[in-house]
């Protein structure tokens, strides 16, 4: 009786495992079929192209000049980066868009490498009692590291000087973390308009410890630009003790997604527009400072004369 018993158990066991399997079964077939459906147009194109098209000279130089590969017999290697590289290139002439681009391998790397190798220049110097000087070279993961690192050198001081000279930006994530430890909580830093809806950044941390100074000079130029201008500003627009000085920024007012693709590719798209706190944007525009210093003795022009503005742009 007991075998029969397990017999019969084991029989409805692979009945389920039957039925569980042949519903994974058509939930494929059926996600395939749906994804050769949305795809078909450029699964025949990819098809008649690499197999099929006559003027192979042509796709030679198409990889050749695009992707800077010797392709004379599959055609299938890295195609889809090559119609990305060609969809992306076509942007640019159209939108005079720069910042959209697919990364070559090697080019990727080397941007990832090239963030740590430009944020190893920042610096941190006391000039006086009371006053501290910062360079940030860029906006990434290793300079906000630095700043929060080196915090008490910053602290404690009645005077900040933040040098953003020459400095492009960067990751708009780390640059909100360094913007907190200047501003309180729920206040708004800056805007993100994307395709789909327009989203207010504010200061919403359960950091405590904040950095407070009675002046803070902001030195920038022309090659200051992205997340460096969000940063200057943020604090302008929030704070009543920033001053500005040496020329105006560069004005961009966008920002881009970087994904990873196969076989070390990867494709930076531009996915928003970036707005001050008053909801203005800088793209194109820049930020004009509130003194115009273009001297190289800059550093010790705010030291020596601690200067204020007579009036604003």
């Amino acid at each position: 009786m007991r075998k029969l018993f397990i017999k019969k158990k084991n029989k409805i066991t692979l009945k389920v495992k039957y039925r569980i399997t042949q519903i994974f079964l058509i939930i494929f077939m059926f996600l395939f079929g749906t994804e050769i459906y949305f795809n078909y147009d450029y699964i025949v194109f990819k098809i008649l192209i690499c197999s099929g098209y006559i003027y192979t000279d042509t796709l030679n130089d198409l990889y050749k000049d695009f992707l800077k590969e010797e392709n004379t017999e599959n055609y299938y290697k890295n195609f889809d980066d090559l119609i990305i590289a060609l969809t992306t290139s076509a942007f640019y002439s159209k939108s005079d868009d720069p910042y959209t681009y697919i990364y070559l391998p090697e080019e990727y790397i080397q941007s990832k490498n090239k963030k740590k190798e430009v944020a190893e220049k920042s610096e941190i110097k006391q000039y006086d009692d009371n006053i501290v000087y910062l360079k940030l070279t860029n906006f990434s993961k290793y300079s906000k590291d630095f700043i929060f690192d080196n915090i008490k050198k910053l602290d404690n001081n009645n005077i900040l000087i933040l040098d953003l000279r020459s400095n492009s930006g960067g990751n708009l994530d780390e640059t909100y973390k360094i913007i907190d430890l200047f501003i309180e909580n729920n206040k708004t830093i800056a805007y993100e308009n994307t395709r789909l809806k327009l989203f207010s950044k504010q200061i919403k941390t359960k950091n405590s410890k904040r950095l407070s100074y009675e002046k803070i000079y902001i030195l920038q130029d022309i090659n200051t630009a992205s997340a460096s201008e969000v940063l200057i500003s943020a604090l302008k627009q929030n704070l009543d003790n920033v001053i500005t000085v040496g020329d105006k920024t560069f004005g961009k007012g966008i920002g881009q997604f970087t994904a990873p693709l196969k076989h070390g590719y990867a494709l930076k798209l531009t996915t928003l527009k970036l707005l001050c706190p008053d909801k203005s944007s800088i793209h194109k525009k820049g930020i004009y400072p509130d003194i115009e210093y273009k001297y190289e003795d800059i550093i010790d022009y705010i030291i020596k004369n601690k200067p204020t503005p007579v009036n604003n742009h």
